[in-house]
Parts: structure tokens; C-alpha cells; sequence
């Protein structure tokens, strides 16, 4: 990991930011810690949110909390993985390649067991009908087309270096971030170049789309 513990707010709309500079947030049954990367609306309480971005460091094994009406993509960063496994048999997943997200119905209890020790993981979750996600992961020089509506509030992309430092080129904009940094971006359509670094031989970052659900444009925010 590096030394860089703040976040920078750019007046292009960009926040640059690193893992490191999140506030962790301990679990009640001191499993583990969550940190929230972003969520909208800003502020928003569990009960509310349409969308929410956390990175959880998992240290024991245990139940995941469900949530209904909530869509998740699960990604591991760091850690040799967990095996997820609902009370009903319907998901028997194993969640060991990093980078590598797995989708499933947030309102399913699940069982978590760690393989080999402690687990770094990045969660996404979406209320149904009020918002979706896309999450990518990348592995080599790769173009993004962020289709996002300017009047659509609720769009925001970034991307996390999971492995290796990664190059953002926007039009004349270019954003570095080493290992373990986050670039996050609000507002409509754009397209990007994202570079991975030589310092990796197999670098590897996740690239988040976020923002209304457009099968359910008349919903409220």
C-alpha cells in the first residue's frame, strides 16, 4: 500500500482518493471493518440509499446481512477468498479470483466461511428499480464509454487500483493512482482510457458504472 491518506477534489468534478484515507467503520460483531467509498444519495441511511460503494476487510467467518430489494456484486481484492453459501443451497459460490465480481440477490441469507485468513473485498449494492450497476475488472489497456445522461443525478464512475498503478486519461486530463488508489467521477456521458503501469506483471483494477435505473426512469431519487 502507499502513504497517500487524503482526498483530492478537483474542479473538473473529479475526487481522487486512496483506501487508506476512508473512515473504517468496525462491525457490532466485531467481524470486521466496512469503509464507504460513496453512496447517493450523499447521506443516505441503509434504509434509503439507491446505490452504495463499500470495501469491507473481512476476519471471521460468519453471516451476511440481507437485504431485500438490494442487488450485490461482490469483488475480492485481497486474500485467499471466501465461500458463500445460502441457508436455501441456491448460491454455493467461491469467491477466490481477485478482481473477478459475483452477482446475487442481496435480500438472500447467506453464510460466509473464509478459506485461509482474513479478506479485503469490494461491495456494490443497488436498490432494485432505482438504480443498477456495471462492474468491470481490467487487465490491460482498456477504452470506457460512460453512456450516463447529463440530467441523470445519480451517475458516478470510478476505478480502483486493485493491483499495480493504473493511468486515467480524460480528453487533456490524466489522473495516476498507485495501488490501492480510487478515482471517482460525477456527471454524463465521456470516454476514457484507463493504462495500467509497468510496476505489475499482472495489474488488475475494477471499473465501477453507476446511476438511475433506466428501466424505471420515473422513480423517484
Amino acid at each position: 500500500m502507499n502513504d497517500r491518506h487524503d482526498s483530492v477534489v478537483l474542479a473538473s468534478g473529479w475526487t481522487i482518493t486512496d483506501v487508506d484515507a476512508l473512515v473504517p467503520q468496525p462491525w457490532k460483531n466485531g467481524g470486521g471493518v466496512t469503509r464507504e467509498v460513496a453512496a447517493w444519495p450523499t447521506g443516505a441511511s441503509f434504509a434509503d440509499f439507491a446505490w452504495r460503494v463499500s470495501i469491507a476487510d473481512v476476519a471471521q467467518d460468519g453471516p451476511f446481512s440481507a437485504f431485500d430489494g438490494i442487488d450485490r456484486q461482490i469483488t475480492l481484492w485481497e486474500g485467499e477468498g471466501v465461500h458463500l453459501l445460502s441457508d436455501d443451497g441456491s448460491i454455493d459460490h467461491r469467491l477466490v479470483e481477485c478482481g473477478a465480481p459475483f452477482a446475487f440477490d442481496g435480500g438472500t441469507p447467506l453464510q460466509a466461511t473464509l478459506r485461509a485468513g482474513g479478506i479485503r473485498d469490494i461491495n456494490v449494492m443497488t436498490r432494485r428499480g432505482r438504480a443498477c450497476a456495471t462492474v468491470t475488472p481490467l487487465r490491460r489497456e482498456t477504452g470506457i464509454v460512460i453512456a450516463s445522461r447529463d440530467d441523470d443525478e445519480a451517475a458516478m464512475w470510478m476505478l480502483l487500483a486493485l493491483r499495480g498503478t493504473w493511468q486515467i486519461q480524460a480528453g487533456v486530463e490524466q489522473h495516476v493512482l498507485a495501488q490501492g488508489g480510487i478515482a471517482m467521477r460525477r456527471g454524463g456521458p465521456a470516454r476514457l482510457r484507463c493504462i495500467p503501469g509497468d510496476d505489475e506483471p499482472a495489474p488488475i483494477a475494477l471499473s465501477i458504472q453507476l446511476g438511475r435505473d433506466s428501466r424505471h426512469s420515473g422513480s423517484n431519487p
